[in-house]
């Protein structure tokens, strides 16, 4: 994969609890971001019933490069296209055995 692929800006989001609000419950979070560039490989759609309604399912292949801030990301966390505001919910995250790649499967409903 050459950098001329990864067209697509994306940020990747972790959300960060707030802090004790005193009476038992927690004051807003935040999200921290990190930004990167990413080729986005659409995989075959389907459809899902959500909340008794036929919802259209869009997985998707993010390639990013690696870094240890992404290399920490988990299925907790999101990403968001920049472009399009697109948010994916992630699947899984997988790091190629020489640490140069990460692709996370991700899918966002259409």
């Amino acid at each position: 994969m050459s950098i001329g692929e990864m067209r697509e800006q994306i940020a990747i989001e972790k959300y960060v609890e707030g802090e004790p609000d005193g009476y038992g419950g927690f004051l807003p979070g935040t999200w921290v971001t990190h930004l990167a560039w990413a080729r986005i490989q659409n995989l075959k759609g389907s459809e899902t019933v959500i909340a008794a309604r036929l919802t259209g399912v869009q997985p998707v292949v993010l390639s990013v490069y690696w870094t240890p801030d992404i290399a920490a990301m988990t299925t907790a966390w999101r990403v968001r296209n920049t472009d399009s505001g697109r948010v994916y919910d992630v699947k899984s995250v997988a790091t190629d055995e020489r640490r140069q790649f990460i692709e996370i499967l991700a899918e966002y409903q259409t």
